[in-house]
This record gives C-alpha cells, structure tokens and sequence, in this order.
C-alpha cells in the first residue's frame, strides 16, 4: 500500500500542489491506515481495499471516531466524549483516497 501512496504522492508533486497540501495528503493516508490497521489487521494490499471497507471508513469516522483521539496535543486540551467528524472533515479526509 506504501508503494501505491508514494506513487500517488510524487504524482500530485508533479502537479506543483503546495506542500500544505501535500501534508495533508499523507496525513489523512495516515488516519486511513490507521483505520485499517485496528479494523482490518489481516488486509496487506490495496487491491483488497473494496467499497465496503471505505463504507466501514466513512461510517467510522462520521459516528464512531472520537474528537481529537488521534491528535496528541489536541487530545489532551480538547477533551471531549462527543464522537463523529464534520461531513466537510470526512470528505477532505476521502480525498486522500
């Protein structure tokens, strides 16, 4: 999967995007992989991603993820039980996708 991303990643630096962007890109692949790595331990290759899994993705992070659990700083100044992202933070975070 680390092969794919990195060709996905010299792609978009092809495509002159701004180094926020591209941040932000390995960010979200990331969470993805976190994602996949708690709910999904036996999954090694992309192809084995399928729709349900990024289904199982986007309803994780819409209703189950906590707010700031995978930020380290933020989680401790922002504590807080309330759990699911903003649709705006879940379609920035399918982008990467």
């Amino acid at each position: 999967m680390d092969d794919l991303f990195n060709t996905f990643m010299r792609a978009k630096e092809l495509e002159g995007l701004r180094e926020r962007t591209l941040k932000d890109h390995r960010t979200n692949f990331k969470y993805f992989t976190g994602f996949l790595t708690k709910k999904y331990q036996q999954m090694e290759y992309a192809e084995e991603i399928s729709t349900d899994t990024i289904r199982d993705y986007v309803y994780y992070v819409s209703r189950e993820k906590k707010l700031w659990d995978d930020h380290i700083q933020a989680s401790v100044r922002y504590k807080t039980d309330k759990k699911g992202l903003s649709p705006t933070t879940v379609n920035i975070r399918l982008r990467t996708l």
